[in-house]
């Protein structure tokens, strides 16, 4: 009850401080618990990209990447939507800035991010269907990576790293090209050329 009534106290003075009154003065009044419980709510999380996602059940999912000015922190979410097998929600932190969300076919349940933080690009892939989520690729790339299809129509995405030798001692600041290629569900490293 103390707290209320000097939290009324301050309101009052603050009224009387600002000149003359132009409304009711009851309504200028808040009780503590009001004051806490707007001043205590959480700001809703920017949604930076998103997509909605087709299963092949029929189900809807919500892909996005949000981030929470409360925490400062950037999250990768799925959502269902709509007739989903089971309820689903997926939560990943993640540690970069997002650059991008998008899928390359409408026939698979992969969903491709870029984020970039530090020095490099971090490409991450998911598979997200309706038995759930998982993480199929994460790989950094030190030049802005690249999404292609081989002779075969395989996806591949060409990441940059630096050369090293045997020892594990950078022979080149240049990053070279390193390709990945779709494989059985994940990304297989598969050299230095697309055939």
């Amino acid at each position: 009850m103390q707290l209320r009534m000097v939290f009324i106290a301050a309101v009052a003075a603050f009224a009387l401080l600002s000149g003359p009154a132009k409304a009711d003065p009851a309504s200028i009044l808040w009780t503590s618990d009001q004051f806490h419980a707007v001043h205590s709510a959480a700001p809703e999380p920017a949604t930076l990209a998103s997509l909605q996602v087709a299963t092949d059940s029929g189900g809807e999912l919500a892909v996005s990447i949000l981030s929470n000015s409360r925490t400062d922190r950037t999250s990768f979410e799925v959502d269902c939507i709509s007739n989903c097998k089971v309820p689903l929600h997926f939560l990943q932190q993640m540690d970069a800035s997002p650059l991008g969300l998008f899928k390359r076919w409408d026939g698979d349940d992969l969903v491709y991010s870029i984020w970039v933080g530090g020095v490099a690009y971090s490409v991450v892939v998911w598979s997200v269907a309706d038995g759930g989520v998982r993480q199929v690729f994460n790989e950094a790339s030190r030049g802005m990576p690249d999404f292609l299809t081989d002779s075969r129509g395989r996806q591949i995405i060409r990441t940059y790293e630096r050369p090293l030798d045997v020892q594990g001692r950078e022979l080149s600041v240049e990053p070279a090209p390193v390709l990945w290629r779709l494989e059985n569900g994940r990304f297989v490293r598969i050299g230095h050329e697309v055939r």
